[in-house]
């Protein structure tokens, strides 16, 4: 074979081998030839994302991976999600794809960035896939806080307030929040912090004392706008039963309630006399020359029924060798709910020198209970009386009426009524018996039936 023509040779053989990859890669041109070759086949991959979501929630990446062929699912595959930042294309993070061919990957829509995309780089029995770009929303959602409870508490229990903060896509608002509330003539006071859940939810428990209002006040946050709920009123009722005078009956002036009452029962506490006490007394309830001074004397808090139908805190000074009938009368009282208008000593009302002590006049036209008073006979100047000594109790006066060498104080209407809680004028009526077993003395039936000695 001459020279040339063993060259021509191996040209046609070269051709021969070359011919038929040629024609493969015509049949099937967007194939790589190392898949071709290998008999990987195509796949293909989608991306479904919301179409907006709020700032700072969750956003969900839901990738589906199919065989373009067949659109069977492929499981078990790695899928990569992408968020174009500043125009660059950043890992979002990763997900495997499950029986039905998805991978799920949740992300923080923070705003960074709106675009997204998945890829899955391929493998030994499928080509690589990229999805389409997806566009997502990041917005900021108006909120709304509602406030339901009770209409009505019974004074000294609980009641639950809950809230609901949703967003204008309806969705909970899981952020922090406040509890504002006011009673009647004040302001409005910052009250428990509280946080929803991610259904926007919350409840908390109130115990109001007073009739109170509320509402509920959230701050904007990164994905929703701030709110303040409708204000809730709550009515606090009294645990017991008011009393109504009858409609005949004068009315007694008004002095401001107590302060509610402490603690289980009468709660009674004796103590000696406070500084702050003892300078309220002195020149009024007590003064130099009284037949007893401060050691002699102790000073009682206890709990008892207002009028009102409410528990109240009230205060006494009493003779120290006394305080035994005092405190068994007064838990004996507060038993039995016996009524009692307000129990103030009696130095919120003044120096009097027509009572030559604290002003008995005025204690009783504002029908309030006391003890411990070194002032004369009421309609007797220079006379002194029993209350000097500590050791007398006067209760209820404005419906229990004294009869003095000037008239009936504080009033003469009830001189000739009683009732059957309040007012006596009979040895068998509950409170001349709880005070007889308490070691007292009716002293004065006819002329001062609310007089009682120790």
């Amino acid at each position: 074979m001459t020279s040339s023509g063993g060259h021509a040779w191996l040209i046609a053989r070269w051709v021969g081998m070359l011919l038929p990859l040629t024609l493969l890669a015509l049949v099937l041109p967007g194939l790589p030839r190392a898949a071709a070759a290998a008999g990987i086949e195509p796949s293909t991959l989608v991306l479904v994302a919301p179409a907006t979501v709020r700032r700072g929630a969750a956003l969900p990446l839901r990738a589906t991976l199919t065989a373009t062929g067949s659109a069977a699912t492929i499981s078990g595959a790695s899928v990569t999600f992408e968020e174009n930042v500043d125009g660059t294309w950043t890992p979002a993070g990763a997900a495997i794809t499950d029986d039905a061919g998805t991978a799920l990957l949740q992300v923080v829509a923070d705003g960074t960035g709106t675009q997204y995309r998945a890829v899955f780089g391929g493998d030994d029995t499928y080509a690589a896939a990229g999805s389409q770009q997806v566009s997502v929303d990041v917005v900021v959602v108006a909120s709304q806080l509602a406030l339901t409870g009770p209409k009505a508490i019974v004074d000294e229990t609980s009641g639950t307030l809950r809230i609901s903060w949703t967003g204008s896509d309806g969705l909970g608002v899981a952020g922090p929040a406040r509890l504002w509330k006011h009673r009647r003539g004040q302001p409005w006071q910052a009250g428990a912090a509280l946080s929803t859940d991610a259904g926007g939810r919350a409840a908390i428990t109130i115990r109001p004392r007073n009739d109170t209002w509320y509402q509920v006040r959230g701050a904007a946050g990164p994905g929703w706008t701030g709110d303040v709920s409708s204000t809730l009123y709550v009515d606090n009722r009294p645990p017991g039963r008011p009393v109504v005078l009858p409609a005949a009956a004068p009315k007694p002036r008004v002095l401001p309630a107590q302060r509610r009452a402490v603690g289980l029962g009468s709660a009674v506490k004796v103590t000696t006399i406070p500084t702050e006490v003892w300078t309220r007394m002195a020149g009024r309830s007590w003064r130099r020359g009284c037949p007893v001074g401060r050691s002699g004397l102790r000073y009682i808090r206890v709990n008892y029924w207002g009028f009102d139908g409410y528990r109240h805190r009230g205060e006494l000074v009493v003779r120290d060798s006394a305080v035994g009938d005092f405190t068994r009368a007064l838990r004996l009282l507060y038993n039995a709910r016996i009524p009692i208008r307000s129990m103030y000593l009696p130095d919120r009302f003044g120096y009097s020198a027509r009572s030559g002590g604290a002003d008995d006049f005025r204690s009783m036209q504002f029908d309030n209970t006391s003890a411990f008073n070194c002032r004369w006979v009421t309609g007797r100047p220079g006379v002194r009386s029993p209350h000097s000594y500590g050791r007398a109790f006067d209760l209820n006066p404005w419906e229990n009426p004294y009869h003095s060498a000037v008239g009936w104080l504080p009033n003469s209407w009830w001189a000739g009524h009683s009732h059957p809680r309040y007012a006596w004028r009979s040895g068998t009526h509950q409170v001349v018996r709880i005070m007889r077993e308490s070691g007292f003395r009716w002293s004065y039936p006819r002329s001062d039936p609310q007089h009682f000695d120790a």
